[in-house]
């Protein structure tokens, strides 16, 4: 794999996971292995103890819980997509939501979400 291709699989899990709730993102990325990881390395960083509160560590740090961090992630990718920043295969996912009536909201300019299939044949947004 190329690393053009590793880093758009790195954006594509990211925004993947995004659209997760918090229990179903613990069965993509559990706390126990990403969680870990990102405290450990605060750990580190910092020289903390084992045992102290990771908390106060993150907030020294100005460091993100992953969960936010993907989140953050995806949402600065869409920043730079509609900013023409960011490569044109982003900008081409994007489309603006278009509504058959005239709602309160049409003066936004909000986003389509795209419709997902699942393997069981089901949809979601």
């Amino acid at each position: 794999m190329t690393e053009k291709n590793v880093h758009f699989m790195g954006k594509l899990q990211s925004s993947m996971v995004a659209g997760l709730r918090l229990a179903g993102m613990r069965k993509v990325c559990p706390p126990t292995a990403s969680h870990k990881v990102v405290c450990t390395a605060a750990r580190i960083v910092t020289l903390a103890k084992k045992f102290d509160h990771i908390t106060p560590v993150f907030i020294d740090l100005h460091w993100l819980p992953v969960h936010f961090r993907i989140l953050f992630k995806v949402l600065l990718l869409v920043y730079k997509a509609l900013n023409g920043m960011a490569p044109l295969y982003l900008t081409e996912l994007l489309s603006n939501r278009t509504c058959s009536r005239t709602l309160r909201s049409t003066d936004q300019e909000l986003l389509a979400v795209p419709l997902l299939l699942l393997n069981s044949g089901m949809s979601c947004h």
